[in-house]
């Protein structure tokens, strides 16, 4: 099976710098057993899924991975995977973004992309790729 990814360098100003990220935009069909193996495959701190919203005042349900356990919530991953559904259009720069961790207890109530285009990913830091 193949997955389109995209990898985001969170809290940098120069790419392969900061944070790297995995974040997989169409996740939907993707089995948390599978979740696990691909966060175990990028080896990365975090990989972040992206799935439908299930709640209408967010703009999507992300869960997030390290190589080893699921996290309930993690900002850093958070950040990068708004600015990667903005980078790829998934989401307008002008929307709030509102995604949710389904294992966190609350709403991330919005993620300022204007602060976190300066504090986090840049087009130059961003790769994409297939698996």
């Amino acid at each position: 099976m193949k997955y389109t990814f995209h990898i985001v360098d969170v809290f940098s100003s120069t790419p392969f710098g900061g944070n790297q990220l995995a974040v997989l935009t169409d996740a939907a069909a993707i089995s948390t057993e599978g979740m696990q193996k691909i966060a175990r495959e990028f080896n990365f701190g975090e990989t972040t899924f992206v799935l439908p919203k299930n709640d209408p005042a967010s703009t999507c349900r992300v869960r997030i991975f390290t190589p080893r356990t699921e996290l309930d919530f993690a900002g850093a991953p958070t950040v990068g995977t708004a600015c990667a559904l903005v980078m790829k259009q998934h989401v307008r720069l002008s929307d709030p973004t509102k995604p949710t961790a389904p294992r966190f207890t609350g709403l991330v109530t919005s993620v300022d992309l204007d602060a976190a285009d300066r504090a986090a990913a840049r087009p130059s830091d961003y790769r994409d790729g297939r698996r």
